[in-house]
């Protein structure tokens, strides 16, 4: 098969076995300064980005409808069959044969719950009723077409996004990517007002690319851009992880923080984007073995770093992406703060606190 969009290709509707659609160029490599730019030239377009499951849905040639993980895995009916049956009641004109679309199921509401989709492509088909008893089925958000009738669909992004909205015009669990109609500044402060997971902004012209050739990931192409807002905190490191086929060795440290209603210490993170370095020296500090865990060591001083991260799961207060801030090399050990004080911002109700 072909290794990237060529105009020529024709789409018989089933899945190639090994395609990779691109993604956004992520924060922090790209300049913003090029994002205001684009508004000054009226050229941005501003979405919002939902935190769920990325998929592929395809109607085939015979006008079925399947929908596959971005790993290539069929998804089974009873988990989206709402979502199927929306989908396979359009006409071929709003939905023709051998076309592909790319898409996320997404939580059905205002605020992004991850959890409740990571828990419904796990589930089991009682699992999933279970989940459908406790709250409204999810959504599907479409953010791009790939394929439309066959043909590669090579067109600018503000064409892509009149077809999806078409598409998906009157219909109840199927919806086109959220547009913000407001700057660039604006978008970022609406995302942490509402607790969004961040913006996908694209350039007007921006065309999507992909691999079918089973090599590597395409490149993240000019002209689509992930923002994400950053958060930061102190935590203390209790104790660390070892590698399991170097047990001299720190995997990763197991990052907590306190939480203010009943002072008991929670886990945030096993925090391993570490250096060699950080490694040697963090396994030569006094640590004994859990009676619970073999594989965890507790120091005995915790101490207490900086880090950066994405936001917190909402139920967990887990950190998602940690990292050690964008101006640091090395992990930041705060010599000037105790353990004591590194209190999380609120409770949570799932948190995993220390035994």
């Amino acid at each position: 098969m072909l290794p990237e969009t060529a105009s020529g290709y024709d789409f018989d509707g089933s899945l190639p076995d090994s395609f990779k659609a691109s993604k956004p160029i992520e924060k922090g490599k790209y300049l913003e300064t090029l994002i205001h730019d684009l508004a000054k030239e009226n050229k941005l377009r501003i979405t919002r980005k939902e935190d769920g499951w990325k998929v592929i849905v395809i109607r085939d040639a015979n006008g079925q409808i399947r929908i596959f993980t971005d790993g290539l895995n069929e998804v089974e009916d009873f988990k989206i069959a709402h979502l199927k049956k929306e989908l396979g009641g359009l006409s071929k004109k709003r939905f023709p044969n051998r076309s592909l679309i790319l898409s996320e199921i997404v939580a059905n509401g205002e605020t992004d719950d991850r959890g409740r989709i990571v828990s419904l492509m796990k589930a089991t088909r009682d699992t999933t009723e279970s989940l459908f008893a406790t709250g409204p089925p999810p959504c599907l958000r479409v953010f791009n077409v790939v394929f439309w009738n066959g043909i590669l669909f090579d067109r600018a992004y503000d064409e892509v996004h009149f077809v999806i909205n078409r598409m998906t015009v009157g219909l109840k669990y199927i919806r086109p990517v959220e547009i913000l109609n407001c700057g660039f500044d604006r978008a970022k402060e609406i995302v942490k007002e509402r607790g969004w997971e961040g913006l996908v902004l694209y350039d007007r012209d921006f065309r999507i690319t992909f691999r079918i050739d089973g090599k590597t990931t395409p490149e993240r192409p000019w002209g689509s851009w992930k923002w994400k807002p950053t958060e930061e905190g102190d935590f203390f490191a209790v104790g660390c992880r070892m590698r399991d086929k170097d047990p001299a060795v720190i995997k990763d440290l197991i990052v907590c923080q306190i939480d203010p209603t009943n002072n008991r210490a929670f886990r945030c993170s096993h925090f391993g984007n570490l250096t060699k370095a950080e490694r040697a020296r963090f396994s030569t500090l006094p640590m004994r073995i859990t009676k619970k865990n073999n594989a965890e060591r507790w120091f005995n001083k915790p101490f207490v770093v900086y880090l950066e991260y994405d936001r917190r799961f909402r139920k967990s207060g887990k950190l998602e992406n940690p990292q050690k801030g964008k101006d640091n090399d090395e992990l930041l050990i705060r010599e000037d703060k105790t353990p004591g004080e590194c209190y999380a911002p609120q409770s949570y109700p799932e948190a995993e606190y220390l035994n």
